[in-house]
């Protein structure tokens, strides 16, 4: 590799080389945000060279962590990546049962990733590198293609990336890191979620005081529900006894749900594209977008709809007095949804179908109508979808009549309806 023409080796200092180039480039406005070219299906560039693709660094010194894991040296290292790089940094080791760290200076670095709004942090540790650092932090410019590439579960997508991009050759391409080993990356081991909950970093946040301690406690489970028919709405979901404010509804529905990472989303348009009269992979991408929801919390990517849970009947509800329940934190106030660490959450790297299950915003007596805000189930509203939103409001009629299925003739593009 070292030998390789496109290889170049700089043997000076870390940080006056990155400065240098910061300083060359400072006219640039790199906060500029990249724009998807749906011609090309690739995001453009945000800026001009020189920016790099991935940077790594491996920091085996105290006396390096205290100055690369500095908020200083990050914001340079942003300043020389595009919204679709990756930041990987090898320092120290995981957290120790009692969810000790190494050095203060990670924790400050994590303090820094949470102040970064749009960047999308996550951390993973690597056994077979022992006795050297085994733990991995992976910064991502935002949920990129970077990112959705990163998160995707399916191994062998994995290992194809591998196969085409490298050298050819008949045996395992490296010696310890494959598909399958990529996803244990995905879901970081116990001992960082005690660390993050028991830390400055996550010890307020709402993962770790309201969500972990709900959602382990039974008394906020099995509460029942059934499903009416309604002339007009098709089906709606009811409380079939009391239901206290804050309790789940329906937590099957984490698990009982079917999911398409982004990039099965668009081959499956792109699919549908090259064979339009493929009716049964239109009829799927179509169920998507009729029952299911966007899903890109920490960890996911793409859609997710249930397969086999009363929530699906949830109805739209277009009032705030209508809506019962709402995914977490189970609140309508903007300033208590802000307050979730969507960017850098331990929790949600663990268990990112948390962020599917849905729980009472009040007290809902039995009989009363489970409904919730469609809104929230696009990361992007846009004018379609709001007005189909407007009309359900209007009409009463929803995506899905009473005969499932006689009104998906209103989707209107591969997103939305």
């Amino acid at each position: 590799c070292l030998d390789d023409a496109r290889v170049e080796i700089v043997s000076v200092d870390v940080e006056t080389w990155i400065e240098d180039i910061v300083e060359e480039c400072k006219d640039i406005a790199y906060d500029t945000e990249c724009q998807w070219d749906k011609e090309k299906k690739e995001y453009t560039s945000c800026a001009p060279a020189p920016m790099y693709d991935v940077i790594l660094v491996d920091i085996s010194s105290l006396e390096q962590a205290e100055k690369w894991l500095s908020k200083k040296f990050y914001e340079n290292l942003r300043d020389i990546t595009i919204y679709e790089s990756m930041i990987v940094i090898n320092a120290g080791s995981p957290p120790d049962i009692d969810g000790g760290l190494d050095y203060d200076e990670r924790d400050d670095f994590f303090d820094v990733l949470d102040e970064e709004e749009l960047d999308v942090a996550m951390v993973y540790d690597e056994p077979s590198g022992a006795p050297l650092n085994t733990a991995f932090i992976a910064v991502f410019g935002g949920t990129s293609d970077t990112y959705y590439r990163y998160v995707r579960e399916t191994p062998t997508s994995v290992d194809l990336d591998m196969i085409t991009n490298m050298h050819s050759q008949s045996l395992p391409l490296t010696a310890f890191y494959d598909g399958a080993t990529h996803l244990r990356y995905l879901r970081p081991s116990h001992v960082w979620e005690n660390w993050f909950c028991g830390s400055e970093v996550g010890e307020d946040s709402l993962e770790c005081t309201i969500l972990l301690k709900n959602w382990f406690n039974v008394s906020n489970h099995g509460f029942m529900t059934e499903v009416v028919r309604d002339p007009i709405k098709g089906r709606s979901l009811h409380a079939a006894e009391d239901i206290p404010k804050g309790a789940f509804i329906l937590g099957d529905d984490t698990h009982m749900s079917l999911d398409i990472d982004a990039h099965q989303w668009e081959g499956l348009n792109d699919f549908i594209e090259q064979f339009p009269d493929a009716k049964m992979y239109k009829d799927l991408r179509d169920f998507y977008i009729a029952y299911g929801f966007e899903n890109e919390v920490q960890g996911l990517s793409g859609w997710s709809v249930s397969i086999a849970s009363n929530n699906t009947f949830t109805n739209h509800a277009c009032t705030v007095e209508d809506q019962k329940v709402a995914a977490f934190p189970f609140s309508t106030d903007p300033e208590v949804q802000d307050e979730v660490l969507y960017s850098f959450s331990i929790v949600f790297n663990r268990h990112p179908k948390l962020s599917m299950a849905t729980g009472a915003l009040r007290d809902i007596k039995k009989g009363e109508e489970i409904m919730l805000d469609y809104s929230d189930f696009r990361t992007y509203m846009d004018p379609e979808f709001e007005g189909f939103l407007n009309d359900i409001c209007k009409t009463g009629v929803g995506l899905v009549n009473a005969t499932d299925g006689g009104s998906t003739g209103l989707c209107v593009n591969n997103e939305t309806c």
